[in-house]
């Protein structure tokens, strides 16, 4: 609401600025002397400056300026969590690095606590409580003149036989000089002393009230007044409540001359009442207009006496400056913040993604297929065998997916039908290892499948693509001839294969395929992977010959993407291996050799980060799966300087489970997990300060930023979470990762602040952190900022857009 209120007073003073600059150049062009006009046209810009806030509202736009898009409400970014947020059942214990689990506990809550107050100077607030202060002053004054009036008005007395436009003029013994007082209906009231002037005075002064009364000076000067409070901080509102007196008077001169007939005779009449001011020491009459004016008696009299009078003004030319000055409030008005245009798709991006989307809904037919339909389909291959379509959608069928329920022989058998077909008349066709079969399923199938792959291979002429498909199949059961297979299809083909994304896929190069089929016969794999993770193992292949003879020649290879490959499969693809061996110990060798033999690897940046995490671990959690409940216990043991990161995962890992339960309708414990999560990161942020040369001090105050920038916008405050945003950037980024990689939560506000229109400020972050990054990653961000100045989603933020996690 106080953001509200400012930006629509800031708004407003701008544009009445500028209505005020135009209508002054209006009549200085149009050469206009007559006051009456000018005081009508500094009345049509009091009008608009008091109703400028709400004028933009109501005036049909017409011309526009290109300002980020209106902001998007927060509930429409969360609706759905994030794919990156597993959802998994409640858990009292945390994992072993709290801030890489999205995991919600709805147990053993921590109590609520005291909340961390925001150490940040809030300036919004303070300029919104000066604000209040001098429209409060403002307000006093006008109240306190008010007060003065009523006590004229109660206190005077018609006088028999006098009226202006057929109202009673009245006196009163409280006023020393005449005055027009009343906002609605205007009085003009008397000194007491008015029965000794000469008739020649009643006349101009009866001339001059009359004026003040037909144009409602009294109701133009409260406006002024009101003007001047709610704009008390605008040289505008002041001069322009000076100018409309001013200028009131004059054209209140201007019909009293008209009456007296003699500048002389009328310029007595003002000595006589400046003098009557002088001895009663003022007039009393603050919130009233009248004869004597506002001080200005020297000016006024110049003016009179140099005949720098304009007797007369025609209608049209009134008109004419009060349409041009309507045109112009207008058209000022009228100039919208217009939301720049939606930010465009990559197209071959967009080509790809919608591909991929019409491939899921492809594979979401196929797995809800019938029985009876695709007995169907059946019959249409076997018209048309060459129908690919048809082949694929009976394959996705025949993997046990959707409404499949055959019995486990038929699946078998249709199986082998489809991988016989394929592999004899198509070996080069990407469906052939969607048929591929398993020796363990089927070793009938296996067996004569495996003879016709030995036979393309075996002809002088075989092709890359042949070569490679023969290789999968070996893999799972014949790993020595994968090997071979692999081993010639890279000297025919160095590079290869290519190219290295078709459809949709991913074709590793040939060193990565060996590096993990070595990585397999290390482990003992025996079955198919699922997802490229090892299934399932066997002591005797970990431990023949074949096995031994990889170790050997592991340990003397130079060849860094081969052994690199080796390690990063052992590490994170065979983790679900149950052996006697730790997977991350006989893989993490084999990485250390790579990034020596290649430093510009991506194992040697791997290795980095995981060396990074390594040392930030016990930083970021140094109590491993302690129960929720006694984190807050357990931090509070720390040294204050060893808080900062556990400060920031909790925050991290609470807010995430807020989403999480969110999600699930658990609104209430996902309330206590926000609160928790902002509670620990302002409290990082509170102690951060105190410890500036430790080492997690930048990624602390980092992340906890990003943390508070989410809670922003859950909150609505869209200018709060782009400060925090703006504040994670100065984060020292080469300290950042010291420790830990960037928080998880960095990229969901980035993307929410994008979709949420704030694109200056996005492209801000993304170019100041990218200073500080590697230079893979500062490539990227370099590039999401230059797509955004552009106009084009990042790669990221449109491939999330396009899969709805956003």
């Amino acid at each position: 609401m106080t953001q509200a209120l400012l930006a629509a007073v800031l708004g407003a003073s701008i544009r009445i600025a500028v209505v005020a600059g135009l209508v002054a150049i209006l009549l200085f062009v149009l050469r206009v002397r007559a006051s009456s006009v000018r005081h009508g046209a500094w009345t049509m810009v009091l009008g608009a400056m008091i109703l400028m806030p709400v004028l933009p509202l109501v005036v049909p736009p017409l011309l526009a300026i290109d300002l980020p898009a209106p902001p998007v409400a927060f509930d429409d970014l969360t609706s759905a969590p994030p794919r990156d947020v597993h959802m998994t059942p409640p858990d009292a214990t945390a994992p072993a690095a709290i801030v890489n689990t999205a995991t919600a506990s709805s147990t053993s809550l921590p109590s609520r606590g005291p909340a961390i107050p925001d150490q940040r100077f809030p300036w919004r607030s303070a300029i919104a409580a000066l604000y209040a202060a001098g429209l409060m002053v403002m307000l006093l004054r006008i109240a306190r003149g008010w007060r003065q009036v009523s006590r004229i008005a109660n206190e005077a007395r018609p006088i028999p036989g006098h009226s202006v436009e057929s109202k009673p003029v009245s006196e009163s013994s409280l006023v020393a000089t005449p005055v027009t007082i009343g906002l609605l209906s205007p009085r003009v009231i008397l000194p007491a002393d008015w029965k000794t002037w000469p008739t020649e005075t009643l006349i101009a002064v009866l001339a001059h009230e009359h004026a003040h009364r037909a144009r409602r000076d009294p109701l133009i000067a409260f406006m002024a007044q009101l003007n001047r409070a709610l704009f008390w901080f605008h040289p505008l509102s002041w001069w322009l409540e000076r100018t409309l007196t001013v200028t009131a008077e004059h054209a209140s001169d201007d019909e009293a001359l008209k009456a007296v007939g003699t500048s002389r005779g009328y310029v007595e009449v003002l000595l006589h009442m400046a003098e009557t001011v002088r001895i009663h020491g003022g007039r009393m009459a603050s919130q009233g207009v009248g004869v004597n004016g506002t001080g200005q008696l020297g000016e006024r009299i110049d003016r009179i006496l140099s005949g720098d009078v304009a007797h007369h003004v025609s209608r049209w030319r009134k008109a004419t400056v009060a349409a041009i000055c309507a045109l112009v409030i207008a058209l000022t008005a009228s100039c919208r913040e217009q939301a720049a245009g939606p930010l465009q798709e990559d197209p071959a991006l967009a080509t790809e993604l919608k591909a991929r989307l019409e491939r899921s809904d492809f594979h979401n037919a196929a797995r809800k297929m019938t029985l009876a339909e695709a007995a169907s389909l059946e019959e249409t291959l076997n018209r048309n065998p060459e129908d690919t379509v048809t082949r694929e959608k009976l394959l996705i069928f025949y993997r046990w997916m959707g409404d499949n329920i055959q019995d486990w022989n038929d699946n078998v058998r249709s199986r082998r039908t489809h991988a016989l077909w394929l592999v004899e008349h198509r070996p080069d066709s990407e469906l052939v290892n969607q048929a591929r079969i398993s020796k363990l399923a089927d070793p009938i199938g296996y067996e004569q499948v495996r003879k016709l792959w030995l036979a393309h291979v075996a002809k002088p002429e075989v092709s890359i693509k042949v070569l490679d498909h023969a290789a999968w199949f070996f893999t799972e059961s014949e790993k020595p001839v994968a090997e071979r297979l692999l081993l010639r299809a890279r000297t025919l083909q160095p590079d290869g294969p290519q190219p290295r994304v078709a459809n949709g896929s991913y074709y590793a190069p040939w060193s990565s395929r060996l590096g993990e089929l070595y990585a397999r016969v290390l482990v003992g794999s025996v079955e198919e992977s699922l997802g490229n993770v090892v299934v399932n193992t066997a002591a005797e292949a970990a431990n023949s010959e074949y096995a031994r003879q990889v170790r050997e020649k592991l340990e003397t290879m130079d060849d860094a993407a081969i052994l690199g490959a080796a390690g990063r499969y052992l590490m994170f693809n065979a983790r679900n291996v149950k052996g006697a061996f730790d997977h991350v110990a006989l893989g993490r060798p084999y990485l250390q050799r790579a990034a020596q033999l290649d430093p510009q690897s991506v194992s040697a940046r791997l290795l980095a980060d995981l060396e990074a995490e390594d040392r930030g671990r016990p930083l970021l959690n140094p109590f491993g799966r302690a129960p929720r409940a006694s984190w807050p216990e357990l931090i509070a043991k720390l040294p204050e300087e060893e808080r900062l990161l556990p400060l920031v995962g909790i925050a991290e890992h609470e807010y995430l489970s807020g989403e999480n339960l969110q999600h699930i309708g658990r609104q209430p414990e996902a309330d206590e997990a926000f609160h928790l999560a902002e509670r620990h990161a302002r409290e990082a942020l509170a102690l951060a300060p105190r410890f500036p040369g430790y080492p997690t001090y930048a990624a602390a105050i980092f992340r906890a930023h990003i943390a508070l920038g989410l809670h922003a916008l859950r909150k609505g405050d869209r200018s709060d979470a782009v400060e925090h945003l703006l504040e994670a950037s100065k984060a020292p980024q080469a300290t950042v990762r010291t420790g830990i990689n960037p928080s998880l939560l960095e990229y969901r506000l980035v993307n929410y602040l994008l979709k949420d229109g704030e694109r200056d400020a996005v492209v801000d972050y993304l170019e100041r952190v990218a200073q500080g990054r590697d230079d893979e990653e500062r490539t990227t961000l370099l590039k999401d900022a230059a797509a955004i100045r552009n106009g084009r989603m990042p790669e990221r933020y449109q491939r999330l857009l396009a899969s709805g996690h956003l």
